[in-house]
């Protein structure tokens, strides 16, 4: 559900709950709960889909499982964000590395709720394809709209 309010400053606020399209190119999962509700925006991209997360709270796979979900057939180019991995186990995180790798996940940019230990697992095991992220960051893709 997308519902426009206008706002005094000229802007539109977007109350999204459900799968939208906020712009052409730019999905919404929707709100995921488990935990706080939250969402994640999704770019669709020439080189696949770039996942942008915020916090991860409802778990990063399941926020990539809706993403598969909600665009069949479209490859996850990047995944950047929070993966709220920071207390997680050495080896929960060696499950999720596999399941990204599955689920076709080609590069990674985790940020600061990942953690710092499980920042490292993924840069090793994405090597090259392990992008350094954080505030301010430009990753350059090619934007495709159908």
């Amino acid at each position: 559900m997308l519902r426009r309010m206008p706002h005094a400053a000229g802007a539109d606020y977007k109350d999204v709950t459900g799968p939208t399209d906020l712009a052409p190119g730019f999905p919404s999962t929707g709100s995921l709960r488990d935990g706080p509700v939250e969402q994640a925006l999704v770019v669709d991209t020439a080189d696949g889909l770039v996942v942008l997360t915020g916090w991860a709270h409802p778990g990063i796979i399941r926020i990539l499982e809706a993403v598969h979900a909600q665009r069949p057939g479209r490859s996850i180019a990047l995944v950047m964000g929070g993966f709220h991995l920071r207390s997680a186990s050495k080896s929960k995180v060696t499950r999720i590395i596999r399941i990204f790798r599955r689920l076709g996940v080609k590069k990674v940019a985790p940020t600061h709720c990942t953690g710092d230990a499980a920042r490292r697992q993924f840069q090793k095991a994405y090597a090259k394809d392990y992008i350094v992220g954080g505030a301010g960051k430009i990753v350059a893709l090619g934007f495709q709209h159908n």
